[in-house]
């Protein structure tokens, strides 16, 4: 019993290390866990629907993205880091 409590403890431990390691990888490649241009995109179409004409970066963190549908052309801000909508 106590050598299963150990080995689970060490798992536990070592799994930690790893994901911490992994998110600060991604952070020196210049990514995080925040959306990027295409999540921004891909929200944008799968809740408003249309055809995305492009998607900026407005500042550090929010995208705004702008849509064709139905013969107009709709904006919509996305925060960078939620995935949120702002109409």
């Amino acid at each position: 019993m106590m050598k299963s409590v150990q080995t689970i403890a060490v798992l536990a431990i070592l799994l930690s290390f790893g994901t911490n390691v992994w998110a600060e990888q991604d952070r020196s490649r210049g990514r995080d866990s925040g959306v990027s241009e295409r999540d921004a995109a891909r929200i944008i179409r799968s809740e408003k629907g249309g055809k995305v004409l492009g998607v900026q970066k407005r500042d550090d963190r929010d995208y705004r993205v702008k849509t064709l549908d139905r013969g107009r052309v709709r904006v919509y801000g996305v925060d960078g880091r939620t995935g949120e909508i702002r109409e």
